[in-house]
């Protein structure tokens, strides 16, 4: 089906009108993290109040969380469907939400008269249009040249290799002849039929979401009914933001590409490695060579544990302004930081909900990439709150009342942390 038929009928995603996001979630997009973690900016370059664009916002669960968390800032969100504007409205409305205006407009056509904005997003989006390239290219187009900072999420062609084999299944099948709302029931036939030990059933029915989420005609849809369903590689993902004037600099997830330690050592960000490399100081676009050839090795090692690509990416022209500093390895070394207060925050909701509620928390999609902190680190309220709420999680070392030990690759990232001085 055409994207615009497929989001009319089944409005994505999925998310109950009056859940509000936790507190936990929002610390990910807090627009002043997202900037330092990205590695280009300093913390005075950082917009105060970044005007945000969420393209391709849906029935508005994203763009809610990037109005939440940053609450001086105008987000604007924008889809082709009227029908998932429809429901992000009516989201907002629920939430008192007032600095989030809705719209609907296709990214396949230029943006008018809607201003320059700081930080672009669009998660889960372009890759479904007919031409990617062209919808990130109209994304650029709005972006403010001295500051802005691009979150984009986009599928990756190993991790969606079976995905590809199911679709091209139906395909054969003839899924195009049914109606739409005969579709997903027809998915979830086929789905069913499946051995299993069949390898399909184990990559696709059995997701990391659970087997229920295709329990849902709007899931199904998403996954599998969209007629454009674009994937890339590494070296495909730096060529399509090269042609947009684009240069990746973080994944977002970047404790997501841990090696495990027998493979560790091939990495060029191993610490054996890095003490060396460090030793004279780097500058930023060193840094970010060293990052990407570790991505790329980590693709080819292990290619099925890329599901996709969650990253920041800046204009080459910017970063190429600010290339000549030195950088840090490792965000905490040299730097002062405080706690991001969206992840305080999920700290005492932790904290009044028990240690039950802590254990849904999402460590089981981190590695647990362990990094010794010094007396100042910032980790103290952290445990203390924690301990508070009914001592650390198990199996899990997390930092001491004394600020020594260690801390998960996670809460290292600047998703979580605000610099306040260097």
């Amino acid at each position: 089906m055409r994207i615009n038929e497929v989001y009319s009928h089944f409005p994505y995603p999925l998310v109950p009108i009056e859940k509000r996001p936790a507190a936990l979630s929002l610390a990910y997009y807090d627009a002043r993290s997202l900037y330092l973690w990205s590695g280009a900016f300093a913390a005075a370059a950082v917009p105060p109040r970044p005007r945000i664009l969420v393209a391709g916002c849906g029935t508005g669960w994203d763009a809610l969380q990037y109005a939440l968390a940053n609450p001086a800032s105008e987000v604007v969100g924008v889809d082709l469907s009227p029908s998932s504007i429809a429901v992000a409205r009516r989201r907002a409305e629920h939430h008192g939400i007032e600095n989030l205006t809705l719209s609907v407009h296709d990214v396949s056509s230029p943006f008018e008269g809607v201003g320059a904005f700081d930080l672009l997003a669009s998660h889960g989006v372009l890759h479904h249009m007919p031409n990617p390239a062209l919808g990130l290219r109209h994304l650029v187009a709005v972006a403010r040249p001295s500051s802005c900072l691009v979150h984009l999420t986009l599928y990756s062609r190993q991790g969606r290799h079976h995905i590809r084999q199911v679709r091209q299944l139906l395909s054969l099948l003839g899924i195009e002849t049914l109606p739409p709302e005969q579709q997903p029931g027809f998915v979830r036939q086929v789905l069913a039929a499946l051995p299993a030990t069949h390898p399909l059933r184990a990559r696709t029915v059995e997701t990391a979401f659970g087997p229920e989420y295709y329990h849902h005609d709007v899931n199904i849809a998403d996954t599998f009914l969209v007629e454009y369903d674009h994937s890339y590689s590494l070296a495909g993902l730096q060529k399509l933001l090269s042609h947009a004037g684009l240069t990746l600099t973080r994944m977002t997830d970047e404790s997501a590409w841990v090696l495990p330690d027998g493979l560790a050592r091939f990495s060029p960000l191993h610490p054996e490695t890095l003490s060396l490399a460090a030793a004279g100081g780097t500058t930023l676009g060193e840094d970010l060579e060293v990052r990407r050839r570790h991505e790329a090795i980590f693709e080819l090692l292990l290619p099925d544990e890329v599901g996709g690509y969650s990253f920041l990416a800046v204009l080459t022209g910017l970063l190429a302004c600010r290339s000549a500093p030195a950088v840090d390895r490792d965000p905490l070394d040299g730097r002062r930081f405080a706690l991001n207060p969206h992840f305080l925050a999920a700290v005492e909701e932790a904290r009044s909900a028990g240690l039950g509620e802590l254990a849904r928390w999402p460590f089981s999609q981190v590695r647990q990439e362990m990094i010794p902190l010094g007396d100042e680190a910032p980790w103290r309220p952290v445990a203390a709150a924690l301990q508070r709420a009914g001592g650390p999680l198990p199996g899990r070392d997390l930092p001491g009342g004394t600020g020594e030990g260690s801390a998960f690759a996670w809460m290292r990232e600047r998703l979580l942390l605000h610099e306040v001085g260097g």
